[in-house]
């Protein structure tokens, strides 16, 4: 169920953050069609798993009561013989009872985590992620002056590096200089930014 949240709630970032790329292309009428069909996945296992749910309780409640209802039966009979004390059976009784609601939790427990293993697989695949940008060896981040240089810098943000945002790029500001960096929009001056170390 929670693949599908996410699956829904991915579809949504994508599309609040390329929303001037859904206008531009007139692509609201096929984005909504496409929300649609995730909001229905996430209807149907939210369905699911709700069902799982509620025939979990009544089956275990089923077994625990069925449970003592034999107990009561045939212990009743014994105790009537002689076979066995009247305490001896309630007491009987209530450690049964207190083994089948511990049952009954960690049938619960299980539902849980049936339902929350897609959030732990996402949280793995988070913890496990390594950066595809390593620095090299020996490499010194360290700003004595507070200096900025750039000497022939280029960054992509995919592993292709024929797909750069910036190619070639020189820059040197002198410490305790202010510039201005004009351009229009989508031409890299935020990633330009970025990729001053925040040490500096």
């Amino acid at each position: 169920m929670l693949t599908k949240y996410d699956s829904m709630n991915g579809r949504i970032q994508e599309n609040l953050i390329g929303i001037r790329v859904v206008k531009a292309f007139a692509r609201e009428d096929y984005e909504k069609k496409r929300f649609e069909e995730n909001t229905n996945d996430v209807r149907l296992a939210q369905f699911a798993a709700e069902k799982l749910v509620i025939l979990n309780m009544p089956i275990m409640q089923l077994v625990m009561y069925a449970s003592i209802v034999a107990i009561l039966y045939f212990g009743g009979h014994m105790s009537v013989k002689g076979g066995i004390e009247t305490g001896e059976l309630y007491s009987f009784i209530m450690f049964v009872g207190q083994i089948l609601m511990s049952l009954m939790m960690l049938s619960m427990l299980f539902i849980m985590f049936v339902v929350s293993r897609a959030s732990l697989q996402r949280i793995y695949e988070v913890l496990k992620e390594e950066p595809t940008i390593v620095a090299p060896e020996g490499a010194s981040v360290s700003a004595e002056d507070g200096s900025i240089r750039f000497e022939n810098v280029s960054f992509s943000y995919y592993d292709d590096m024929e797909n750069l945002a910036l190619e070639g790029i020189d820059l040197d500001i002198h410490s305790g200089e202010t510039i201005g960096i004009i351009g229009g929009t989508g031409s890299s001056k935020t990633s330009l930014v970025q990729l001053i170390p925040p040490s500096l």
